[in-house]
């Protein structure tokens, strides 16, 4: 039975991406907030976010130049997705159906 994953980079300050497997998937830079959908195999599949923060103010005093401190953000919303597969008998002759539960209803994740 086959088993995806989608992957949607929300938000990111400055750029995030998704690795799965030690492939880059999606990125707030390249593909902005599209969803990506990945196969995943069974057992282990490592999942990695990396989060890049180019210049930041790190904070100082106004009079001496200095800005307020300056964090980062990132949000991405992983979702699983099955497709389940059943092997059913119509007059003798063996069918196969499968299906693809809606995403909208599926089960999420999501890190902030």
């Amino acid at each position: 039975m086959p088993l995806y994953i989608t992957a949607q980079v929300t938000a990111a300050d400055d750029d995030a991406m998704v690795i799965v497997n030690s492939s880059d998937v999606t990125s707030w830079g390249n593909d902005g907030s599209a969803v990506r959908k990945i196969r995943v195999h069974a057992g282990s599949n490592p999942l990695l976010i990396r989060v890049l923060n180019r210049r930041s103010y790190t904070g100082g005093p106004p009079l001496l130049g200095g800005h307020p401190p300056e964090g980062w953000k990132f949000s991405v919303v992983l979702a699983v997705e099955v497709v389940r597969s059943s092997v059913y008998s119509t007059g003798g002759k063996i069918a196969r159906k499968t299906t693809v539960p809606d995403m909208a209803s599926g089960s999420q994740w999501c890190a902030e």
